[in-house]
């Protein structure tokens, strides 16, 4: 019902704040699993996207699985790192994604701001 907008949804008698708060609140909770689940791992959705855009890739039916691709590859990659890096003891996926991430994800905003 939101999705038709605003004008459209008063009309129908639907409460906006109370769904409003009820969606944000469920974003909220949705994302807070996915996090606590995965890690913090967002360099790979920020960064693997643009790079693939560098690379060439413009339009969205090659993007889209194109991103799923080269983002399993790369926290595959991380893992592997991760798992390699530390012969004691295992290092946080999270640590890797966001070393490796960061520089690219700079240069990223660095090149943008020009």
């Amino acid at each position: 019902m939101l999705a038709l907008g605003e004008i459209s949804a008063r009309q129908l008698g639907l409460p906006l704040w109370f769904w409003r708060n009820v969606l944000v609140a469920a974003t909220g909770w949705m994302v807070g699993v996915s996090v606590a689940l995965a890690g913090a791992i967002g360099f790979i959705g920020l960064v693997i996207p643009h790079i693939l855009r560098l690379c060439g890739l413009t339009d969205h039916r090659v993007l889209l699985p194109g991103c799923a691709l080269a983002g399993a590859s790369a926290l595959l990659l991380a893992d592997v790192v991760a798992r390699l890096a530390l012969a004691a003891a295992e290092l946080p996926i999270g640590v890797v994604t966001a070393t490796l991430g960061a520089p690219v994800f700079i240069w990223l905003l660095l090149k943008a701001g020009r």
